[in-house]
């Protein structure tokens, strides 16, 4: 009985394990450096595989003098198991972490990813905030996107669009950059509701900026 127990055991682990394709590598080839173009060494970077019950950490290494870095790893067997990559700051912490999330097989061209990404330093980025003035009942805001070099933390792939229940209106920006701010006004009516979009440029300087719309 024991006996069977711990066979029942050894089939669940084992079929709960992410599956690689043994005969398949997939190659990473990353350049990793500041904001200024500047070459990052010795920085870290971690190769995960994610099947959304399981992640395995499947490479690591650190970017040599020129700020690369090349990692070789199995690929996954399932279509639906996603690739992720980290970008790891250690102590003193200089510069801000980032993660790539849900690269696929198919996104490897040839069994070869290049990434080349900036990362940053606190000092790199301040604020922008949209500040929403409503002043008429039958209008409503939607769709409020900024364009441009974020510092972003996250980075997602193959995600699929979705409506967010919320408008974000507060934006981490890089400082002495342009962006584009674009939005969309609802008006609506006993029919249809009518749309029309708008588009500015937004300058960032040194410290926080805000933008106001009223509608």
């Amino acid at each position: 009985m024991n006996k069977i127990l711990l066979l029942c055991c050894l089939f669940l682990v084992v079929s709960c394990a992410i599956d690689y394709d043994g005969e398949t590598r997939l190659v990473l080839k990353s350049k990793i450096s500041s904001i200024d173009g500047v070459a990052i060494p010795n920085q870290k970077v971690k190769i995960y595989v994610n099947d959304n019950s399981h992640t395995d950490l499947v490479s690591e290494g650190a970017t040599d003098q020129s700020g690369n870095l090349t990692l070789i790893f199995t690929a996954p067997t399932l279509n639906r198991a996603t690739i992720d990559i980290e970008v790891l700051s250690e102590s003193p912490y200089t510069y801000l972490n980032k993660k790539f999330i849900g690269l696929k097989k198919e996104d490897f061209n040839n069994f070869e990813y290049k990434l080349i990404t900036n990362i940053y330093k606190p000092e790199n980025f301040t604020n922008f905030e949209v500040t929403l003035n409503r002043i008429s009942t039958d209008k409503e805001i939607k769709n409020i996107v900024l364009e441009g070099e974020l510092p972003d933390e996250k980075v997602y792939f193959n995600q699929e669009p979705q409506d967010l229940p919320y408008i974000q209106t507060n934006f981490r920006v890089l400082k002495n950059k342009d962006y584009v701010l674009k939005y969309s006004i609802f008006t609506i009516t006993s029919g249809l509701p009518i749309k029309e979009d708008f588009t500015t440029s937004i300058s960032v300087g040194n410290n926080p900026a805000t933008y106001s719309i009223t509608y």
